[in-house]
């Protein structure tokens, strides 16, 4: 099961919206209990209202937000010798080891160490203000009903373990570093992380998604209304940020030895920004997240992809 979703990210036009499985509409009726009941849910439309953990495609918005805000730099070097061990009682692994590594070749490689020191250093006040700033969280503007779903605050940590026996966040040191990677309690839309990589792609500028163009006549003959293009808000970056990790997720499928897309848009003839991500899904397989625009330079189409169990 899964759902992709396609958006200009010039102006916020639905380009394209599905999920697997479906149903035949034709057979909606007669075949409703079949569907119904049906675990896979083909009835649900996952690409508004499935809420879901990015995983490493959160990446790129935590680079954003620790380069606008002074936690990092561009050539800032982070160690990755596997194992972070900023805390003696909790020191989660990378999946590598990367050495002295700065944030652009962090995404290609999508370091764990660089982005838990990057978030930690950023703070989860600052990474949930730049999570909502790019649509995460938020209502994408969408003509139909969607789900918010929610960033990984405190707040929403202490609300979802209500009645359960927890540690409170302020003594759970490795929360941070787990926001940082797009794991813990991150939920988000395949729409809204296709919006958030328009973002990424519109150097900042969030549009309102929209699945209207124009509303006419009953026999077309005239045009009552054309929907214009509308920023919903403006990330607070500089265009010198978003090219930095516009590089960084370049090389994801660029780099020939290391990028995680290399094999799918090492020779592409288009240059396609991406990011690749393997949210942990508990009690399962792991799900598999994509986030993609392009061409790079003049991009004209951003994508988000959410496989279950893949």
């Amino acid at each position: 099961a899964g759902s992709v979703v396609a958006i200009d990210p010039n102006t916020g036009e639905i380009l394209a919206m599905a999920n697997y499985p479906s149903y035949d509409l034709s057979k909606y009726y007669s075949d409703y209990s079949t569907y119904a009941n049906d675990e896979r849910l083909p009835l649900f439309n996952r690409a508004t209202r499935g809420t879901y953990m990015p995983g490493s495609i959160f990446k790129p918005m935590v680079a954003v937000a620790s380069l606008a805000q002074g936690a990092i730099e561009q050539d800032t070097l982070i160690n990755c010798q596997h194992i972070y061990t900023r805390f003696t009682d909790y020191q989660p692994q990378c999946l590598g080891t990367h050495g002295n590594i700065n944030v652009e070749y962090a995404l290609c490689v999508s370091c764990n160490i660089f982005f838990y020191e990057a978030g930690y250093r950023l703070g989860i006040e600052k990474m949930g203000d730049y999570a909502a700033q790019f649509g995460l969280g938020e209502e994408s503007g969408i003509e139909i009903g969607e789900s918010t779903g929610y960033f990984s605050s405190p707040e929403v940590y202490e609300e979802l373990r209500e009645g359960t026996e927890h540690l409170d966040w302020d003594h759970q040191p490795g929360n941070v570093l787990q926001v940082s990677i797009g794991q813990l309690d991150n939920r988000f839309s395949p729409l809204q992380l296709a919006n958030y990589t328009a973002t990424l792609a519109n150097n900042g500028n969030r549009m309102r998604a929209h699945l209207v163009k124009s509303i006419q006549t009953y026999n077309s003959s005239e045009t009552v209304t054309e929907v214009e293009p509308e920023v919903l808000n403006t990330v607070d970056a500089s265009e010198e940020v978003f090219q930095t990790v516009r590089d960084g997720m370049i090389s994801v499928s660029r780099d020939t030895t290391h990028g995680s897309a290399r094999y799918y848009f090492g020779t592409y003839p288009i240059t396609v920004a991406a990011k690749t991500g393997t949210p942990q899904n508990v009690g399962d397989q792991n799900n598999a997240t994509f986030i993609a625009y392009a061409p790079a330079e003049d991009p004209q189409i951003a994508v988000a992809v959410i496989i279950e169990n893949g």
